[in-house]
């Protein structure tokens, strides 16, 4: 992810070492994410994100708590669904996605929550609230 950050302003250069190009090869969806996280907003978003469909999008808030650096805010959702056999299984609604963020450095785990428009830490507290929306939504 810090390596992502520092080449957003190069991505469309054609130079680099072997891993900076498949970077900005394959990085585009997160690069473009990004770009909804702007001083203005505190670096939050919205950020519009869609899994499943066209049909499907929704906005999410990152980090509003503002606990995280700027390269932390840096996500890869959307890059999975991009891949042609998740595409099929997802519009035929074989599959469901389910975004977690891990932050390494304390060792909590953030789920998506679309209900709440954002990560939402999971804990004692979460847990059973979380898991009720992912059984929901497998309903769907």
């Amino acid at each position: 992810m810090r390596l992502l950050y520092d080449l957003t302003k190069q991505m469309d250069a054609k130079t680099g070492s072997p891993l900076e190009l498949w970077i900005k090869k394959n990085d585009w969806r997160t690069k473009e994410k990004f770009q909804y996280l702007k001083e203005e907003n505190c670096f939050t978003g919205p950020v519009p994100f869609m899994q499943e469909s066209e049909n499907t999008k929704f906005k999410v808030t990152i980090d509003p708590g503002q606990q995280f650096n700027i390269v932390d805010k840096l996500s890869q959702l959307e890059n999975i669904a991009a891949y042609p056999f998740a595409k099929e299984r997802l519009s035929q609604k074989d599959l469901l996605l389910h975004a977690f963020w891990n932050d390494i450095h304390s060792g909590n785990v953030f789920l998506l929550s679309r209900e709440r428009q954002r990560f939402v830490e999971v804990n004692e507290r979460s847990y059973f609230g979380l898991m009720q929306e992912v059984k929901n939504r497998a309903k769907l």
